[in-house]
């Protein structure tokens, strides 16, 4: 008998939460438990964070308050989200979503908008195509990229009049122009913390850095691509810390050192 694919489950289990509408409830009753353990986390203005499994973004906004020079990535996997928002005529996302009343309303102001411009805050569509090239990075699903790159073919006629104000549509598509090179860290020693500053150091708009841990590492928690390779490591079995680095879902040899991992993402991102 098959394994069940847990993130198909997880998929389906959160699509249906999302089409009752229960992802906005999850604000009300988990904010209790969240605001305390945002203040155990001693968030600094100015780190990034990515929260994967976002729903309807209601954390994602929190933490964002609490990071004026930071900046907070939200990532989900359930496609009701892409349902609800979601162009399927023309491409593109709305600003929000349809409802039954709206086709009664009449007005700009009853009007659903695709937000596009930066003003000053990243604009919806290119931040939506981007955490899509994300989940993309992540699952080596290609429906992800594919709706990105539908998302950005609506605007690119008009991206180029609105100069710096299309500054998050242009990263969404440098990101869709180059291939996307992660690094992973399996380990929780010293050299674990080398390995995981050699991984952050060089910047890259397609580069993304991966934290597991020992009991992380496992085939049920990982993207079909880590699934197959960080398990199967020899420096895991043995209990050491390592390191791979994978560019397009293809992965080098492991390393074990700072200096290696340094080696290998320059070669990677000036590849790119």
């Amino acid at each position: 008998m098959p394994e069940p694919d847990l993130n198909e489950a997880l998929r389906e289990e959160f699509n249906r939460w999302a089409e009752a509408g229960r992802g906005e409830e999850m604000e009300e009753s988990h904010l209790p438990i969240v605001l305390p353990v945002l203040d155990l986390m001693k968030l600094t203005p100015d780190e990034n964070v990515l929260e994967v499994g976002c729903g309807a973004g209601w954390l994602v906004r929190l933490i964002s308050e609490r990071l004026p020079e930071g900046r907070v990535v939200g990532m989900d996997i359930a496609d009701e989200m892409v349902r609800r928002f979601g162009d399927a005529t023309s491409g593109g996302f709305f600003d929000t979503e349809a409802t039954p009343e709206d086709r009664l309303q009449l007005g700009a102001l009853s009007e659903r908008r695709k937000p596009f411009q930066d003003a000053p805050t990243p604009a919806g569509n290119p931040s939506a195509a981007i955490a899509l090239l994300r989940l993309h990075a992540y699952t080596n699903d290609a429906k992800y990229r594919d709706k990105a790159e539908d998302t950005l073919q609506v605007f690119a006629a008009m991206a180029e009049q609105f100069g710096i104000y299309a500054g998050t549509y242009g990263i969404a598509a440098t990101w869709m122009s180059r291939p996307h090179t992660q690094a992973v860290v399996v380990g929780e020693d010293q050299k674990a913390a080398e390995l995981l500053k050699a991984a952050a150091a060089p910047f890259a708009v397609n580069k993304s850095v991966v934290h597991l841990t020992d009991s992380e590492a496992v085939a049920q928690n990982l993207p079909p691509v880590l699934a197959e390779t960080i398990p199967n490591l020899p420096a895991l079995k043995a209990k050491q810390s390592v390191a791979i680095v994978c560019t397009n879902f293809a992965c080098r040899p492991p390393v074990d050192s700072a200096e290696q991992l340094a080696a290998l993402l320059r070669e990677a991102i000036s590849g790119a």
